[in-house]
């Protein structure tokens, strides 16, 4: 987070990660989510997953500022992003439930509805 030295980039991290979108701090945890993307290689099936949160947090910060437009293309972009996640066929080792958590970010940008990050 800016004016703070960098968290290390753990489990823990993740887990604070999550909490700050889930309690619907959607900024925080985009910064969050963003710091372990940028830890991963470019094309890791991980690193499209943690895109996908990233942009679905975008998308629902915009859709509660009441900038349907955009949220609109940020969660097509999100969704776009777990079609990669989910053609990986890589198996995921993370306390993200993939399946669960992808479904809920396809169906709340189909609905316009808050997505939520289900772990296991």
């Amino acid at each position: 987070m800016y004016g703070q030295p960098e968290p290390e980039l753990n489990e823990e991290h993740l887990c604070w990660s999550i909490d700050l979108f889930n309690e619907g701090f959607y900024w925080e945890a985009h910064e969050a989510f963003e710091l372990l993307w940028k830890s991963l290689p470019n094309l890791s099936p991980y690193r499209w997953l943690l895109q996908s949160i990233i942009l679905s947090a975008a998308a629902t910060l915009k859709l509660n500022m009441g900038l349907e437009a955009p949220a609109g293309r940020l969660h097509q972009k999100a969704v776009k992003k777990i079609s990669q996640v989910l053609s990986s066929e890589v198996e995921f080792v993370t306390i993200i439930d993939v399946c669960a958590t992808t479904t809920n970010i396809v169906q709340a940008a189909e609905s316009g509805t808050t997505p939520y990050l289900v772990v296991k």
